[in-house]
Protein backbone atom coordinates (compact mmCIF):
# COMPACT_ATOMS: atom_id res chain seq x y z
CA UNK A 1 0.00 0.00 0.00
CA UNK A 2 3.13 2.13 0.97
CA UNK A 3 4.17 1.83 -2.30
CA UNK A 4 1.91 2.64 -4.32
CA UNK A 5 1.55 5.63 -2.10
CA UNK A 6 4.50 6.03 -2.91
CA UNK A 7 4.21 5.77 -6.58
CA UNK A 8 1.31 8.08 -7.30
CA UNK A 9 3.58 10.96 -5.31
CA UNK A 10 6.41 10.42 -7.81
CA UNK A 11 4.10 10.24 -10.73
CA UNK A 12 2.68 13.63 -9.97
CA UNK A 13 5.64 14.76 -8.97
CA UNK A 14 6.78 13.62 -12.29
CA UNK A 15 3.83 15.44 -14.22
CA UNK A 16 4.66 18.45 -12.43
CA UNK A 17 8.07 18.84 -13.21
CA UNK A 18 7.21 17.65 -17.14
CA UNK A 19 4.52 20.77 -17.09
CA UNK A 20 6.59 22.93 -15.61
CA UNK A 21 9.14 22.34 -18.42
CA UNK A 22 6.64 22.84 -21.05
CA UNK A 23 5.83 26.25 -19.84
CA UNK A 24 9.49 27.13 -19.72
CA UNK A 25 9.96 26.26 -22.56
CA UNK A 26 7.66 28.50 -24.61
CA UNK A 27 9.85 31.44 -23.21
CA UNK A 28 12.97 29.42 -24.61
CA UNK A 29 13.45 32.30 -27.17
CA UNK A 30 13.12 35.25 -24.72
CA UNK A 31 14.93 33.84 -21.94
CA UNK A 32 18.07 34.45 -24.47
CA UNK A 33 17.39 38.27 -23.89
CA UNK A 34 19.99 40.25 -20.57
CA UNK A 35 18.61 40.01 -17.44
CA UNK A 36 18.72 39.08 -13.84
CA UNK A 37 19.30 35.51 -12.80
CA UNK A 38 15.93 34.00 -11.95
CA UNK A 39 14.73 31.96 -8.74
CA UNK A 40 12.77 28.90 -10.02
CA UNK A 41 9.92 29.51 -8.01
CA UNK A 42 9.65 33.39 -7.64
CA UNK A 43 11.53 34.29 -10.27
CA UNK A 44 13.28 38.18 -10.29
CA UNK A 45 9.85 39.31 -7.76
CA UNK A 46 12.80 40.28 -5.34
CA UNK A 47 14.57 42.76 -7.89
CA UNK A 48 12.11 45.49 -7.08
CA UNK A 49 12.29 46.31 -3.72
CA UNK A 50 9.92 46.78 -0.84
CA UNK A 51 8.53 49.68 -1.69
CA UNK A 52 8.08 52.27 -4.56
CA UNK A 53 10.71 54.39 -4.25
CA UNK A 54 12.85 51.09 -4.37
CA UNK A 55 10.83 49.97 -7.01
CA UNK A 56 11.45 52.87 -9.31
CA UNK A 57 14.82 52.97 -8.74
CA UNK A 58 15.49 49.52 -9.61
CA UNK A 59 13.97 49.30 -12.55
CA UNK A 60 16.14 52.38 -13.55
CA UNK A 61 18.95 49.89 -12.12
CA UNK A 62 17.99 46.88 -14.39
CA UNK A 63 17.91 48.56 -17.98
CA UNK A 64 21.58 50.54 -17.16
CA UNK A 65 23.18 47.16 -16.34
CA UNK A 66 20.96 45.28 -19.19
CA UNK A 67 20.07 47.87 -21.93
CA UNK A 68 16.61 48.98 -23.74
CA UNK A 69 15.52 45.36 -24.13
CA UNK A 70 15.20 43.22 -20.95
CA UNK A 71 13.83 40.48 -19.86
CA UNK A 72 11.97 39.56 -15.99
CA UNK A 73 10.86 36.69 -15.05
CA UNK A 74 7.79 37.59 -12.81
CA UNK A 75 7.59 34.21 -11.37
CA UNK A 76 8.96 30.91 -12.07
CA UNK A 77 6.42 30.37 -15.38
CA UNK A 78 5.62 34.15 -16.01
CA UNK A 79 8.11 36.42 -18.54
CA UNK A 80 7.96 40.08 -18.82
CA UNK A 81 9.68 41.85 -21.29
CA UNK A 82 10.77 45.43 -20.70
CA UNK A 83 11.62 47.69 -22.98
CA UNK A 84 12.72 51.59 -24.25
CA UNK A 85 13.85 50.41 -27.71
CA UNK A 86 11.21 52.80 -30.02
CA UNK A 87 11.36 50.16 -32.77
CA UNK A 88 9.93 47.59 -30.59
CA UNK A 89 7.78 49.89 -28.86
CA UNK A 90 6.24 50.69 -32.41
CA UNK A 91 5.79 47.79 -33.33
CA UNK A 92 3.60 46.90 -29.90
CA UNK A 93 1.80 50.19 -29.34
CA UNK A 94 1.08 50.87 -33.17
CA UNK A 95 -1.13 47.29 -32.83
CA UNK A 96 -4.47 46.80 -33.24
CA UNK A 97 -5.01 42.95 -31.99
CA UNK A 98 -2.49 43.62 -28.77
CA UNK A 99 -4.42 46.45 -27.07
CA UNK A 100 -5.36 44.07 -23.64
CA UNK A 101 -3.66 45.90 -20.55
CA UNK A 102 -1.41 43.65 -18.42
CA UNK A 103 -2.67 41.08 -15.74
CA UNK A 104 -1.68 43.55 -13.54
CA UNK A 105 -4.36 46.08 -14.38
CA UNK A 106 -6.43 43.90 -13.17
CA UNK A 107 -5.66 45.37 -9.23
CA UNK A 108 -7.73 48.17 -10.47
CA UNK A 109 -10.75 46.68 -11.12
CA UNK A 110 -11.81 46.66 -6.99
CA UNK A 111 -11.89 50.28 -7.62
CA UNK A 112 -12.30 51.28 -11.14
CA UNK A 113 -14.25 48.25 -12.89
CA UNK A 114 -14.08 47.99 -16.28
CA UNK A 115 -13.07 51.73 -16.69
CA UNK A 116 -11.14 52.52 -19.85
CA UNK A 117 -7.81 51.70 -18.03
CA UNK A 118 -8.29 48.61 -17.87
CA UNK A 119 -11.15 46.78 -19.99
CA UNK A 120 -10.19 45.29 -23.43
CA UNK A 121 -12.02 44.13 -26.42
CA UNK A 122 -15.73 44.84 -27.38
CA UNK A 123 -16.55 46.84 -24.43
CA UNK A 124 -13.44 49.01 -24.91
CA UNK A 125 -14.14 49.18 -28.01
CA UNK A 126 -17.82 50.44 -27.31
CA UNK A 127 -16.74 52.85 -24.45
CA UNK A 128 -14.31 54.44 -26.13
CA UNK A 129 -16.41 55.43 -29.48
CA UNK A 130 -18.84 56.47 -26.34
CA UNK A 131 -16.72 58.89 -24.61
CA UNK A 132 -14.66 60.17 -27.58
CA UNK A 133 -17.13 62.99 -28.36
CA UNK A 134 -16.61 64.54 -24.74
CA UNK A 135 -13.34 65.10 -25.97
CA UNK A 136 -14.13 66.95 -29.43
CA UNK A 137 -12.92 70.43 -30.11
CA UNK A 138 -16.30 71.91 -29.68
CA UNK A 139 -16.61 70.39 -26.15
CA UNK A 140 -12.60 71.30 -25.42
CA UNK A 141 -13.63 75.17 -26.44
CA UNK A 142 -15.17 75.02 -23.09
CA UNK A 143 -12.66 74.17 -20.84
CA UNK A 144 -10.63 76.89 -20.61
CA UNK A 145 -13.61 78.52 -18.99
CA UNK A 146 -13.49 76.12 -15.77
CA UNK A 147 -9.87 76.20 -15.93
CA UNK A 148 -9.80 80.26 -15.41
CA UNK A 149 -12.30 79.41 -12.30
CA UNK A 150 -10.70 77.26 -10.76
CA UNK A 151 -7.72 78.93 -11.27
CA UNK A 152 -8.61 82.03 -9.84
CA UNK A 153 -8.77 80.28 -6.87
CA UNK A 154 -5.89 79.03 -6.88
CA UNK A 155 -4.19 82.54 -7.44
CA UNK A 156 -5.51 83.57 -4.32
CA UNK A 157 -4.62 80.80 -2.52
CA UNK A 158 -1.05 80.96 -3.43
CA UNK A 159 -0.73 85.08 -2.62
CA UNK A 160 -1.33 84.39 0.42
CA UNK A 161 1.95 81.70 0.52
CA UNK A 162 3.86 84.71 -1.10
CA UNK A 163 8.03 84.50 0.47
CA UNK A 164 7.02 81.15 1.75
CA UNK A 165 8.65 78.04 0.63
CA UNK A 166 5.51 75.83 0.22
CA UNK A 167 4.89 72.43 -1.68
CA UNK A 168 3.18 73.99 -4.81
CA UNK A 169 1.96 69.77 -5.32
CA UNK A 170 -0.40 70.40 -1.86
CA UNK A 171 -2.14 73.13 -4.04
CA UNK A 172 -2.19 72.09 -7.15
CA UNK A 173 -3.89 69.01 -6.78
CA UNK A 174 -6.94 70.26 -5.41
CA UNK A 175 -7.15 72.78 -7.80
CA UNK A 176 -6.95 69.88 -10.22
CA UNK A 177 -10.28 68.26 -8.28
CA UNK A 178 -11.83 71.79 -8.67
CA UNK A 179 -11.28 72.04 -12.33
CA UNK A 180 -12.24 68.41 -13.50
CA UNK A 181 -14.92 68.54 -11.66
CA UNK A 182 -16.22 71.91 -12.82
CA UNK A 183 -14.71 70.86 -16.45
CA UNK A 184 -16.54 67.68 -17.32
CA UNK A 185 -18.91 67.12 -14.28
CA UNK A 186 -20.21 70.10 -14.04
CA UNK A 187 -20.09 69.72 -10.41
CA UNK A 188 -18.28 72.06 -7.68
CA UNK A 189 -16.94 70.61 -5.31
CA UNK A 190 -14.97 73.61 -3.66
CA UNK A 191 -11.78 71.25 -2.94
CA UNK A 192 -9.58 74.52 -2.75
CA UNK A 193 -12.32 76.42 -0.72
CA UNK A 194 -12.80 73.34 1.58
CA UNK A 195 -9.16 72.07 1.95
CA UNK A 196 -10.89 68.76 1.65
CA UNK A 197 -8.57 66.07 1.28
CA UNK A 198 -9.92 62.97 2.12
CA UNK A 199 -10.94 61.78 -1.56
CA UNK A 200 -7.38 62.71 -2.46
CA UNK A 201 -6.04 60.60 0.79
CA UNK A 202 -8.19 57.60 -0.15
CA UNK A 203 -6.46 57.58 -4.09
CA UNK A 204 -3.06 58.08 -2.24
CA UNK A 205 -3.47 55.01 0.12
CA UNK A 206 -4.78 52.67 -2.83
CA UNK A 207 -2.30 53.78 -5.55
CA UNK A 208 0.53 52.92 -3.07
CA UNK A 209 -1.35 50.08 -2.15
CA UNK A 210 -1.66 49.27 -5.89
CA UNK A 211 2.12 49.55 -6.61
CA UNK A 212 3.25 47.26 -3.78
CA UNK A 213 1.16 44.60 -4.88
CA UNK A 214 1.74 45.13 -8.80
CA UNK A 215 5.15 44.00 -7.79
CA UNK A 216 4.73 41.71 -4.76
CA UNK A 217 5.11 37.90 -5.81
CA UNK A 218 2.45 37.34 -2.81
CA UNK A 219 0.25 40.14 -2.62
CA UNK A 220 -1.06 40.37 -6.07
CA UNK A 221 -3.20 37.77 -5.52
CA UNK A 222 -6.38 38.97 -2.81
CA UNK A 223 -6.54 35.40 -0.93
CA UNK A 224 -3.13 36.49 0.42
CA UNK A 225 -3.64 39.85 0.24
CA UNK A 226 -6.80 39.49 2.36
CA UNK A 227 -4.24 38.92 5.58
CA UNK A 228 -2.33 41.95 5.01
CA UNK A 229 -2.59 44.93 7.68
CA UNK A 230 -3.40 47.19 4.71
CA UNK A 231 -6.29 45.16 3.58
CA UNK A 232 -9.07 47.12 6.20
CA UNK A 233 -8.25 50.44 4.84
CA UNK A 234 -8.16 49.59 1.31
CA UNK A 235 -11.48 48.35 1.27
CA UNK A 236 -12.60 51.10 3.39
CA UNK A 237 -11.22 53.43 0.86
CA UNK A 238 -12.26 51.94 -2.13
CA UNK A 239 -15.86 51.94 -0.47
CA UNK A 240 -15.57 55.95 -0.15
CA UNK A 241 -14.38 56.63 -4.10
CA UNK A 242 -16.95 54.64 -5.46
CA UNK A 243 -19.74 56.62 -3.51
CA UNK A 244 -17.82 59.51 -3.77
CA UNK A 245 -18.15 59.40 -7.74
CA UNK A 246 -22.05 57.84 -6.75
CA UNK A 247 -22.84 61.06 -5.27
CA UNK A 248 -21.18 63.73 -8.30
CA UNK A 249 -23.24 61.49 -10.75
CA UNK A 250 -26.42 61.95 -8.98
CA UNK A 251 -25.65 65.27 -8.07
CA UNK A 252 -25.82 66.10 -11.73
CA UNK A 253 -28.87 63.76 -12.62
CA UNK A 254 -30.73 66.39 -9.83
CA UNK A 255 -28.85 69.53 -11.64
CA UNK A 256 -29.72 68.68 -15.10
CA UNK A 257 -33.57 68.12 -14.46
CA UNK A 258 -33.93 71.60 -12.28
CA UNK A 259 -31.54 73.87 -15.22
CA UNK A 260 -32.70 71.77 -18.17
CA UNK A 261 -34.28 75.02 -20.16
CA UNK A 262 -31.39 77.19 -18.69
CA UNK A 263 -29.03 74.54 -19.36
CA UNK A 264 -29.88 74.07 -22.99
CA UNK A 265 -30.56 77.34 -24.68
CA UNK A 266 -29.72 81.18 -24.06
CA UNK A 267 -32.06 84.14 -24.67
CA UNK A 268 -31.81 83.38 -28.53
CA UNK A 269 -32.91 79.90 -28.10
CA UNK A 270 -28.90 78.91 -29.19
CA UNK A 271 -27.25 76.29 -27.19
CA UNK A 272 -25.11 77.90 -24.00
CA UNK A 273 -22.99 74.83 -23.48
CA UNK A 274 -22.18 71.45 -25.31
CA UNK A 275 -22.95 68.25 -23.15
CA UNK A 276 -19.40 67.13 -21.47
CA UNK A 277 -18.19 63.90 -20.29
CA UNK A 278 -20.27 63.47 -17.66
CA UNK A 279 -23.57 64.03 -19.56
CA UNK A 280 -22.51 62.35 -22.63
CA UNK A 281 -22.74 59.36 -20.21
CA UNK A 282 -25.78 59.83 -18.88
CA UNK A 283 -27.34 60.48 -22.47
CA UNK A 284 -26.06 57.03 -23.91
CA UNK A 285 -28.03 54.94 -23.49
CA UNK A 286 -25.90 52.05 -23.93
CA UNK A 287 -24.35 51.58 -20.85
CA UNK A 288 -25.47 50.92 -17.19
CA UNK A 289 -25.42 52.72 -14.06
CA UNK A 290 -22.37 50.85 -12.92
CA UNK A 291 -20.25 51.11 -16.18
CA UNK A 292 -21.51 54.92 -16.03
CA UNK A 293 -19.80 54.74 -12.26
CA UNK A 294 -16.99 53.24 -13.06
CA UNK A 295 -15.90 55.57 -16.01
CA UNK A 296 -16.61 58.23 -13.90
CA UNK A 297 -14.27 56.77 -11.31
CA UNK A 298 -11.84 56.52 -14.13
CA UNK A 299 -11.80 60.08 -15.39
CA UNK A 300 -11.67 61.54 -11.91
CA UNK A 301 -8.57 59.53 -11.14
CA UNK A 302 -7.26 60.47 -14.57
CA UNK A 303 -8.21 63.98 -14.64
CA UNK A 304 -6.97 64.83 -11.14
CA UNK A 305 -3.90 62.51 -10.14
CA UNK A 306 -1.80 62.59 -13.08
CA UNK A 307 -2.82 66.31 -14.32
CA UNK A 308 -1.54 67.75 -10.64
CA UNK A 309 1.73 66.00 -10.99
CA UNK A 310 2.94 67.14 -14.62
CA UNK A 311 1.62 70.84 -13.89
CA UNK A 312 3.99 70.45 -10.30
CA UNK A 313 6.59 69.31 -11.85
CA UNK A 314 6.30 71.91 -14.36
CA UNK A 315 6.39 74.63 -12.07
CA UNK A 316 8.86 73.59 -10.00
CA UNK A 317 11.39 72.96 -13.25
CA UNK A 318 10.47 76.55 -14.46
CA UNK A 319 12.09 77.66 -10.67
CA UNK A 320 15.35 75.82 -12.28
CA UNK A 321 15.77 77.03 -15.04
CA UNK A 322 15.01 81.08 -14.68
CA UNK A 323 15.66 81.44 -18.57
CA UNK A 324 12.99 79.36 -20.03
CA UNK A 325 10.39 80.64 -17.50
CA UNK A 326 11.41 84.48 -18.23
CA UNK A 327 10.85 83.87 -22.21
CA UNK A 328 7.96 81.77 -21.56
CA UNK A 329 6.24 85.01 -19.52
CA UNK A 330 7.23 86.94 -22.02
CA UNK A 331 5.44 84.90 -24.93
CA UNK A 332 2.09 84.90 -22.47
CA UNK A 333 2.21 88.74 -22.16
CA UNK A 334 2.51 89.28 -25.57
CA UNK A 335 -0.10 86.93 -26.79
CA UNK A 336 -2.42 87.62 -24.16
CA UNK A 337 -2.24 91.04 -22.87
CA UNK A 338 -0.94 92.72 -19.53
CA UNK A 339 -4.14 92.21 -18.05
CA UNK A 340 -3.34 89.23 -15.39
CA UNK A 341 -7.15 88.41 -15.39
CA UNK A 342 -7.41 87.88 -18.75
CA UNK A 343 -9.18 84.45 -19.71
CA UNK A 344 -6.47 82.29 -21.69
CA UNK A 345 -8.54 81.14 -24.60
CA UNK A 346 -7.54 78.01 -26.85
CA UNK A 347 -6.86 80.93 -29.40
CA UNK A 348 -4.20 82.23 -27.30
CA UNK A 349 -2.81 78.66 -26.18
CA UNK A 350 -2.38 78.09 -30.61
CA UNK A 351 -0.37 81.64 -30.45
CA UNK A 352 2.06 80.20 -27.56
CA UNK A 353 4.34 77.91 -29.50
CA UNK A 354 7.33 78.37 -26.71
CA UNK A 355 4.89 77.27 -24.21
CA UNK A 356 3.90 74.43 -26.42
CA UNK A 357 7.47 73.63 -26.24
CA UNK A 358 7.88 73.93 -22.93
CA UNK A 359 5.13 71.56 -21.83
CA UNK A 360 5.67 69.03 -23.86
CA UNK A 361 9.64 68.75 -22.54
CA UNK A 362 7.98 68.84 -19.16
CA UNK A 363 5.83 65.47 -20.42
CA UNK A 364 9.01 64.08 -21.39
CA UNK A 365 10.98 64.30 -18.36
CA UNK A 366 7.91 63.69 -16.35
CA UNK A 367 5.42 61.54 -18.04
CA UNK A 368 2.26 61.04 -15.95
CA UNK A 369 2.33 57.04 -16.17
CA UNK A 370 5.73 56.19 -16.41
CA UNK A 371 5.15 52.06 -16.97
CA UNK A 372 2.40 51.35 -18.83
CA UNK A 373 1.68 47.50 -20.30
CA UNK A 374 0.49 44.79 -22.75
CA UNK A 375 -0.53 41.35 -22.60
CA UNK A 376 0.39 39.82 -25.68
CA UNK A 377 -3.00 38.12 -27.70
CA UNK A 378 -1.32 35.70 -29.84
CA UNK A 379 2.37 34.70 -31.02
CA UNK A 380 4.33 37.20 -32.66
CA UNK A 381 8.11 36.82 -33.96
CA UNK A 382 10.19 40.49 -33.57
CA UNK A 383 13.65 40.26 -35.06
CA UNK A 384 14.01 36.48 -34.86
CA UNK A 385 13.06 36.11 -31.21
CA UNK A 386 9.54 34.43 -30.48
CA UNK A 387 7.07 35.67 -28.36
CA UNK A 388 4.14 33.92 -27.24
CA UNK A 389 0.72 34.78 -26.39
CA UNK A 390 -0.10 36.01 -22.90
CA UNK A 391 3.74 37.25 -22.78
CA UNK A 392 3.66 40.92 -20.92
CA UNK A 393 5.52 44.05 -22.85
CA UNK A 394 6.40 46.59 -20.02
CA UNK A 395 7.11 49.89 -21.36
CA UNK A 396 9.13 52.37 -19.39
CA UNK A 397 8.27 55.64 -20.63
CA UNK A 398 10.31 57.85 -17.60
CA UNK A 399 13.10 55.63 -18.92
CA UNK A 400 12.98 55.85 -22.54
CA UNK A 401 12.55 59.78 -22.34
CA UNK A 402 15.78 59.99 -20.54
CA UNK A 403 18.15 58.11 -23.23
CA UNK A 404 21.01 60.05 -24.49
CA UNK A 405 20.77 58.30 -27.78
CA UNK A 406 17.08 59.82 -28.38
CA UNK A 407 17.10 62.77 -26.53
CA UNK A 408 20.75 64.25 -25.79
CA UNK A 409 21.67 65.66 -22.74
CA UNK A 410 18.55 63.63 -21.29
CA UNK A 411 18.13 65.86 -17.77
CA UNK A 412 18.76 69.08 -19.19
CA UNK A 413 15.22 70.51 -19.44
CA UNK A 414 15.30 72.19 -23.00
CA UNK A 415 12.22 73.12 -24.55
CA UNK A 416 13.74 73.63 -28.21
CA UNK A 417 14.77 70.25 -28.42
CA UNK A 418 10.53 70.05 -29.63
CA UNK A 419 11.21 72.53 -33.05
CA UNK A 420 10.03 71.09 -36.18
CA UNK A 421 13.59 70.11 -37.61
CA UNK A 422 14.29 68.11 -34.13
CA UNK A 423 11.28 66.46 -33.94
CA UNK A 424 11.96 65.28 -37.64
CA UNK A 425 15.05 63.91 -36.83
CA UNK A 426 13.58 61.92 -34.12
CA UNK A 427 12.15 58.53 -34.64
CA UNK A 428 8.17 58.80 -33.90
CA UNK A 429 7.89 56.86 -31.08
CA UNK A 430 10.92 58.01 -29.28
CA UNK A 431 8.17 60.60 -27.53
CA UNK A 432 5.10 58.88 -26.06
CA UNK A 433 4.02 60.54 -22.96
CA UNK A 434 0.36 59.48 -23.47
CA UNK A 435 1.45 56.31 -25.07
CA UNK A 436 0.55 55.80 -28.41
CA UNK A 437 -1.61 53.86 -31.05
CA UNK A 438 -5.12 52.99 -30.54
CA UNK A 439 -4.70 52.39 -26.60
CA UNK A 440 -3.51 56.16 -26.36
CA UNK A 441 -4.62 58.36 -23.72
CA UNK A 442 -7.99 59.73 -24.60
CA UNK A 443 -7.63 62.51 -22.24
CA UNK A 444 -4.23 63.64 -23.64
CA UNK A 445 -5.92 66.93 -24.91
CA UNK A 446 -7.50 67.75 -22.03
CA UNK A 447 -4.04 67.18 -19.82
CA UNK A 448 -2.26 69.56 -22.15
CA UNK A 449 -4.79 72.32 -22.30
CA UNK A 450 -4.97 72.15 -18.57
CA UNK A 451 -1.08 72.48 -18.30
CA UNK A 452 -0.39 75.48 -20.14
CA UNK A 453 -3.42 77.21 -18.94
CA UNK A 454 -2.93 76.47 -15.36
CA UNK A 455 1.36 77.39 -15.63
CA UNK A 456 0.40 80.34 -17.52
CA UNK A 457 -1.57 81.64 -15.08
CA UNK A 458 0.88 81.35 -12.25
CA UNK A 459 3.52 82.74 -14.50
CA UNK A 460 1.59 85.67 -15.06
CA UNK A 461 1.02 86.68 -11.23
CA UNK A 462 4.13 84.80 -9.88
CA UNK A 463 8.13 84.72 -10.29
CA UNK A 464 9.01 81.20 -9.45
CA UNK A 465 12.14 80.84 -7.51
CA UNK A 466 14.07 77.43 -6.17
CA UNK A 467 14.49 76.87 -2.28
CA UNK A 468 17.32 77.16 -0.58
CA UNK A 469 19.22 74.76 -0.02
CA UNK A 470 18.25 73.45 -3.64
CA UNK A 471 15.15 70.78 -3.70
CA UNK A 472 15.93 67.40 -5.07
CA UNK A 473 12.48 65.26 -5.46
CA UNK A 474 12.76 61.67 -4.40
CA UNK A 475 10.66 60.04 -7.54
CA UNK A 476 8.49 57.18 -7.23
CA UNK A 477 5.52 55.62 -9.26
CA UNK A 478 1.99 54.40 -7.86
CA UNK A 479 0.89 54.15 -11.04
CA UNK A 480 1.57 58.09 -11.58
CA UNK A 481 4.89 59.75 -11.66
CA UNK A 482 5.34 61.70 -8.15
CA UNK A 483 8.17 63.21 -5.41
CA UNK A 484 7.81 61.29 -2.27
CA UNK A 485 9.41 64.67 -0.85
CA UNK A 486 6.68 67.18 -2.62
CA UNK A 487 8.04 69.91 -5.15
CA UNK A 488 9.17 72.67 -3.16
CA UNK A 489 9.38 75.99 -4.79
CA UNK A 490 8.88 79.72 -3.49
CA UNK A 491 7.02 82.68 -5.02
CA UNK A 492 7.49 86.42 -5.91
CA UNK A 493 4.38 88.51 -6.79
CA UNK A 494 5.09 90.00 -9.97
Amino acid sequence: MFSIAALTICLLFGLLYLWYKAEKRKYADLDKLPGPVPHFFYGNALEFGNNIVESFNNIERLFNTYGPLLRIWQNGLKLSVFVVNPNIVEYFLSSNVHIKKSAGYDLYQPWLGQGLINNAGEIWRKHRKILTPAFHLKVLEQFPESFHKSGEVLIKKLKKQEGKDIDIYEFIILYAMDAICDSSMRIDVNAQETGDTTYIDAVKRFLEIYLTRFFSFFNKYEFFFQFSPKYKQYRKDIEYLQSFTSSVIEQRKRERIANLDEEETDEFGRKKRRKVFLDILLDSNQMTDQEIREEVDTFLFGGHDTISSTISFGLFELTRNPDVQERLFEEIESVVGIDKDEPITLGHLNEMGYMDRVVKEVFRLYPAAPLIERELQEEVIVDGLKYPKGTTISFHLYIQHRRSELFPEPEKFDPDRFLPEYVASRHKFAYIPFSAGPRNCIGQKYATINTKITIANVLRHFVLQPVEPAHKPILANDAVLKSMNGLLIKLKLR
